[in-house]
């Protein structure tokens, strides 16, 4: 499937609506970035937020972030209309090839089978798992932690050292555009 990457900037672009009906129909309300928050997020340069058009339509979204050592990918997501015809795994391993540090994400812990589908498509693209008990922090005010198992792209989890400045930064950097952080 050909797709054409395009960056969205700030909520003015013409591609922005669409983006955020795909985002809204893919992610349950407490896992998404409030619309203030995600335009004051794509200010800053570490936050990029690409959505692939096909057939001239945006068919899927990528928000990621270009942490020193790192790149984590905050979301992704499919139109409805493009899911399950190889349009994940056209995006994601060319995401991967042009990375030049690992490739982090989150998932759902494998408690359904969602979520091991969800899985398998991750780990086919060879992303491992890492041990331990990982809390992302909440993106709405009054909301928890949420569980979430934290995979990396490679042969072998992540190193202690890496694994906290991936928290670090997800802590301190990418959720400082939640729950009206500044």
């Amino acid at each position: 499937m050909k797709f054409i990457q395009h960056r969205i900037t700030s909520a003015e672009d013409s591609h922005y609506p669409a983006f955020r009906e795909i985002f809204e129909m893919s992610f349950p309300f407490e896992e998404q970035r409030e619309h203030d928050d995600f335009v004051r997020a794509l200010a800053d340069p570490l936050c990029v937020l690409r959505v692939y058009l096909h057939e001239g339509k945006v068919a899927a979204l990528l928000c990621f972030w270009n942490f020193p050592a790192m790149r984590y990918v905050e979301y992704l997501a499919l139109a409805p209309a493009m899911r399950g015809k190889g349009g994940g795994s056209s995006i994601l391993p060319n995401f991967i090839a042009e990375a030049t540090s690992p490739v982090i994400l989150e998932i759902e812990p494998l408690t359904n089978e969602k979520n091991i589908r969800r899985w398998r498509f991750y780990e086919k693209l060879g992303f491992v798992q890492n041990d331990g008990i990982h809390e992302h922090p909440p993106y709405h005010v009054g909301f928890p932690r949420e569980r979430l198992v934290v995979l990396n792209h490679g042969n072998t989890p992540l190193t202690p050292e890496l694994r906290n400045a991936f928290v670090r930064n997800l802590e301190t950097r990418a959720m400082r555009y939640s729950c009206g952080n500044l």
